[in-house]
């Protein structure tokens, strides 16, 4: 699955819509561990940052 590419932080240059389907996909599942873990191994230019804030406000992050 993607999260083992993502933890062993082997996803270089993902695309952006991929990226987004992925954090999407980890919300709405509530897999919040794996989302924050996601989010600072991934690289932020392919991060939707006003999603990710707005999701890491939600949650406490």
């Amino acid at each position: 699955m993607l999260e083992e590419f993502v933890l062993e932080n082997v996803l270089f240059q993902p695309p952006p819509s991929l990226v987004n389907d992925y954090l999407n996909y980890l919300l709405c599942e509530g897999q919040i561990p794996q989302f924050e873990q996601s989010v600072i191994r991934l690289p932020v230019e392919s991060m939707d940052l006003h999603q990710v804030m707005s999701a890491c406000k939600e949650h406490q992050l």
